[in-house]
């Protein structure tokens, strides 16, 4: 006797075997002489375990996205960080600029990519956050992630 499983697969009952569909394979021989003959393969229903398994799946892929979101933030980030300090600016003037601009460093921190995106858009270009065509370009890389995101 056989079953299939959840994805079409032939399994064989007696020792839990798969059988690949395989017309020079003897098993399957087996399964199609076994079907000819008027067998019928039982549909294996969803066990708890494997019910568990796709949960754990489907929570990974959405940690793994909100870590990629993270990382993409970082990124923007490091960037800003990175031309306050080639600026010039002294550490304190470094300070006041990240205090003045607390909600969008605060929304790359925690990796919230489309509020980093709207507050962004808000900044006014000036060479010591970003520039115009700094400010273009990740507003377009965003833009894609989030497309890809949603797809």
């Amino acid at each position: 006797m056989y079953k299939k499983n959840k994805i079409g697969q032939i399994i064989r009952i007696s020792d839990g075997a798969l059988i690949p569909q395989d017309e020079r394979n003897n098993d399957y021989q087996n399964f199609l002489k076994w079907q000819l003959a008027g067998g019928s393969p039982s549909q294996e229903v969803e066990s708890q375990k494997d019910k568990n398994q796709n949960k754990i799946n489907k929570n990974f892929e959405i940690i793994n996205k909100k870590s990629q979101g993270k990382i993409f933030c970082d990124s923007i980030l490091g960037l800003i960080t990175k031309n306050l300090k080639k600026s010039g600016k002294t550490e304190s003037q470094i300070d006041l600029i990240i205090l003045e601009n607390s909600a969008l460093i605060e929304s790359l921190q925690i990796g919230r990519v489309s509020k980093s995106r709207r507050l962004i858009s808000e900044i006014v270009p000036n060479e010591f956050i970003l520039t115009q065509n700094q400010k273009e370009k990740i507003i377009e890389l965003i833009d894609t992630f989030l497309e890809n995101e949603r797809s």
